[in-house]
């Protein structure tokens, strides 16, 4: 679930204020602005143009405009947001039946811009160590 897709439009509607914590390292690069529940629900777009990503990032667009709307504050939560490797126990290996989010697989330091590319799928093969937040 996003924050803009969802969350914005109800905040908006019930002049409500609001805290984001970003992961700044996956923030979408593009200047796309995607359809919110708001457009939906006007009209705008049908509920199958709303992008059901898991996780959804945000674009900085997207960010910018919640920004000014002087209703949502922004906090960075680290850069990347991975867990980190606590041990040389290697305790599985990426794969495609990885069902981790992107940003909770405990990825090596420098493969992150590797991994907010291609997706998972450029990590299949990579070891899994034992990891903590």
């Amino acid at each position: 679930m996003s924050v803009w897709t969802y969350g914005f439009p109800l905040l908006q509607r019930y002049q409500f204020p609001a805290v984001v914590f970003l992961i700044p390292g996956y923030i979408r690069e593009d200047d796309l602005v995607s359809p919110t529940l708001e457009d939906v629900c006007a009209g705008r777009c049908s509920p199958s143009k709303v992008r059901s990503r898991d996780p959804e990032f945000m674009s900085w667009a997207e960010i910018e405009i919640m920004a000014r709307s002087g209703l949502v504050d922004f906090q960075s939560h680290t850069l990347y947001h991975h867990p980190v490797p606590i041990s040389p126990k290697i305790v599985d290996y990426v794969n495609p039946r990885t069902t981790q989010i992107l940003y909770s697989l405990p990825v090596e330091s420098g493969r992150e811009s590797q991994l907010k590319q291609v997706g998972i799928a450029g990590l299949y093969g990579s070891p899994i160590y034992e990891n903590a937040r």
